[in-house]
């Protein structure tokens, strides 16, 4: 069985509560029929949940913000194991959520970590949440295909479909290729 180990954050002032388990209970729902599943590792010691970090407000995609966040993760947790998830308001365009971003997977070379070489890491918004559950599943697909992204798939189906108001709620499933590359990723272990 293979476990997509991720480690959660939250900025100090993002409301994860109602977002965080049901996003980890769609992730492996798609993921059983694969023999998958999450692994959380504990950022908060045993209190568990995320560790919250000092970062207060919307963390921008401009230079700066989400490497700003990045490194409070790593300070608080040096020698942490995974990948950062880090639940954080994001920018938001209207009140329909047809111009939210609902997560957002950063790039090793992106601009926005400040010159620092970070592993892909995941943003997630609590200002918003997707009814099919898929937010975190899609942006760890996002980073175990690194700088090699494909295209998003057509069908709404699809846990990697575009985010969309539209397809909010629709049942979704986690196709053969994406399993592959999630097996691959530098955050998957096998476990016995």
């Amino acid at each position: 069985m293979h476990h997509l180990v991720v480690a959660f954050f939250a900025t100090s002032d993002a409301k994860f509560s109602g977002i965080l388990d049901p996003y980890v209970a769609g992730a492996n729902g798609m993921l059983a029929p694969y023999e998958m599943a999450i692994e959380t590792f504990p950022t908060n010691g045993s209190a568990g949940g995320p560790r919250i970090l000092g970062y207060t407000g919307v963390v921008l995609d401009g230079p700066g913000d989400p490497g700003t966040v990045r490194a409070q993760a790593h300070n608080a947790v040096p020698q942490g194991r995974g990948i950062p998830v880090i639940f954080c308001k994001r920018q938001t365009d209207d009140s329909r959520g047809t111009g939210f971003d609902f997560g957002a997977t950063i790039q090793t070379n992106s601009p926005v970590n400040n010159g620092i070489q970070w592993l892909p890491y995941i943003l997630i918004n609590t200002q918003v949440k997707s009814a099919s559950n898929e937010v975190l599943l899609h942006e760890l697909i996002h980073a175990a295909y690194g700088s090699n992204q494909p295209g998003h798939d057509a069908s709404n189906t699809s846990v990697f479909f575009p985010y969309s108001s539209e397809s909010n709620g629709t049942q979704r499933t986690l196709s053969a290729p994406h399993a592959s590359a999630l097996r691959r990723a530098y955050f998957s272990v096998v476990v016995s």
